[in-house]
């Protein structure tokens, strides 16, 4: 089924960011809120198994997210400064210091989120001990009224086996199905093993 994304609670994790304007990447810690630092060449795994859709404002204590109950249910908003959204987690090690939460409601992440989620689907993989890992491989320019902002363009590039639970927490929040634990059995059409990059 697509995503319910259209044109608060939980912890959070500490966030990787797009920046539709800028068409970069950028990651921030908890205890530097000011400080963001670019990500060349992201790449990362993707846990499309948990991903939530809802509603997502952000204020000036913070992002208030609203779940939908499920993904095919899509709530009323709550209220005028809300956008459609969704959030996600996603890991890697090196390039992103571990687990990261990504969650946003621009048109630009959204539109992209929601192409990469119909292949992951058409894919058939999910929700068996495998994980996407995700390149951006570029942008595309979209001019609109309020000027030029950068579509990401997402491509999956290859699957691996879902890490541990400490390494990439499951979502929580929604009435979503956790993923499975990850499977011991790698044979056949290969999930590949963690490499540098996510170890």
């Amino acid at each position: 089924m697509p995503l319910n994304l259209g044109n608060s609670g939980g912890d959070f994790l500490p966030i990787l960011k797009y920046n539709a304007k800028a068409g970069r990447w950028y990651v921030r810690e908890d205890d530097e809120p000011d400080t963001d630092v670019e990500v060349d060449g992201m790449t990362a795994m993707f846990d499309f198994d948990n991903i939530q859709t809802g509603w997502l404002r952000f204020g000036p204590t913070g992002p208030d997210w609203r779940p939908d109950p499920d993904l095919s249910t899509a709530t009323d908003s709550p209220g005028d400064d809300f956008k459609r959204g969704f959030k996600l987690h996603v890991y890697a090690k090196k390039q992103l210091g571990g687990a990261r939460e990504f969650m946003s409601s621009s048109q630009m992440a959204g539109g992209a989120i929601k192409k990469l989620y119909a292949e992951y689907e058409e894919s058939g993989k999910g929700g068996n001990g495998q994980i996407p890992v995700v390149k951006c491989t570029g942008t595309n320019a979209i001019v609109g009224k309020h000027g030029t902002n950068f579509e990401p363009v997402l491509e999956i590039v290859k699957w691996m086996k879902r890490p541990s639970e400490d390494d990439l927490p499951i979502l929580s929040g929604g009435d979503s199905t956790p993923a499975p634990a990850p499977v011991t059995n790698t044979a056949s059409d290969a999930i590949g093993e963690l490499e540098d990059e996510f170890v």
